[in-house]
């Protein structure tokens, strides 16, 4: 069992997904393909194009309440169902 789960991971069954490691590569390319992004847009109604896009401060205010964190939760969350066929139960 890995230490720190990283945001998104901790409904999986055992905090990972099958293949940690290929799942983070495939995350990576996944938050940067824009048809991606676009369609979790779609489905969820948040948007980690306000986040990359956020000014310094807004960061800030993001970081300090959990916002940032929340999104990309969900956007793993999101791939994790959607993508990579693993159901979070």
């Amino acid at each position: 069992m890995w230490p720190t789960l990283p945001p998104g991971m901790s409904k999986t069954p055992y905090g990972w997904p099958t293949s940690a490691p290929a799942f983070y590569d495939f995350s990576l390319f996944a938050i940067e393909d824009a048809e991606c992004r676009c369609a979790f847009f779609k489905e969820t109604g948040k948007s980690l194009d306000e986040i990359a896009n956020a000014t310094q401060l807004e960061r800030l205010i993001d970081e300090a309440t959990g916002h940032t964190n929340t999104v990309i939760s969900a956007f793993l969350d999101w791939l994790v169902v959607n993508h990579w066929g693993e159901d979070l139960g």
